[in-house]
């Protein structure tokens, strides 16, 4: 099983969706855990 940083994750969410600015995974109680805005 490979492993995904969280970075890398969310840079591929950024490269998949062309029209978002920016990209952010929550955790369930709504606390920000990783934010990248695209550059």
């Amino acid at each position: 099983m490979r492993k995904i940083s969280i970075e890398d994750l969310l840079k591929r969410y950024l490269l998949s969706i062309d029209d978002a600015t920016s990209v952010a995974i929550y955790s369930t109680d709504g606390t920000l855990i990783a934010e990248k805005n695209r550059s």
